[in-house]
């Protein structure tokens, strides 16, 4: 009988898939915390009776994963646990996530009045060149940035003559609109994709060019049924994951 933290040499699944997978149940497991130095290649190739080439390939698999940072000349460490987001809810990133131990802030990189695409008036249901607000922002979690974020918001049916003004720092856009314009938010759609992120997007979140990441494009509708805002928010791959909840029904 193999023990669960060896590998079966007697077995077809490869020497590296059975690592990754013994060390991922470690990891989750909490045999590793997050921010744990890994043993080293060294020291993984001995325990597990392998090539180190094996252990590495392995550890790249988890790093892609995002359990595992790299750290030249450090080794490998635990990352932290990825943000949890139910995948069938309307997605915000302040509500979500600003609990008291959590620190949930933004940068504001650019806030300008725009004239609309064809693309984007077709979403916000106005007219090619209308006037809209653009605002991007890089949003934190824990002072480590997440998302980047850009939001297109219409100013061809709604008076915003001051929303380039409003701290945009902290908080949700949402509260503003209903707390300084009496605009309340009823309900949206978005769509989801995986990326993989360019090297201005892999800089701004502060990860490797080509890191994998989800793109949220939103469309969010006031009570009255009216587009106000597209928002595209790029978000890290290796912070959230997404779950989905759902109920068997016995059927006759």
């Amino acid at each position: 009988m193999i023990g669960r933290n060896k590998i079966n040499k007697e077995s077809v699944v490869p020497y590296y898939y059975q690592i990754e997978t013994i060390i991922r149940n470690r990891i989750m497991n909490n045999e590793f915390k997050k921010e744990d130095l890994l043993p080293s290649e060294n020291e993984l190739s001995k325990e597990y009776n392998v090539t180190r080439n094996t252990i590495r390939k392995a550890l790249q698999r988890l790093v892609y994963e995002g359990l595992l940072i790299s750290k030249k000349g450090k080794g490998y460490f635990i990352a932290e646990a990825k943000l949890e987001q139910m995948l069938f809810r309307f997605y915000a990133f302040a509500k979500d996530f600003s609990k008291d131990e959590n620190c949930v802030n933004s940068k504001v990189i650019k806030k300008e009045v725009i004239s609309s695409t064809e693309y984007i008036a077709k979403k916000l249901d106005v007219s090619i060149n209308n006037k809209i607000h653009k605002i991007v922002r890089v949003r934190f979690f824990n002072n480590k940035p997440m998302i980047y974020e850009t939001s297109y918001i219409s100013l061809g049916k709604f008076d915003f003559n001051d929303f380039k003004n409003t701290d945009l720092t902290h908080g949700c856009i949402y509260d503003i609109l209903s707390n300084v314009y009496n605009i309340e938010i009823a309900n949206g759609e978005e769509f989801l994709e995986p990326i993989i992120l360019n090297e201005y997007e892999a800089k701004i979140l502060s990860v490797k060019k080509n890191s994998p990441a989800f793109l949220i494009e939103s469309v969010v509708y006031t009570i009255t049924q009216k587009p106000i805002e597209l928002r595209r928010s790029i978000i890290r791959g290796d912070r959230l994951k997404f779950k989905i909840g759902f109920n068997f029904k016995k059927t006759t």
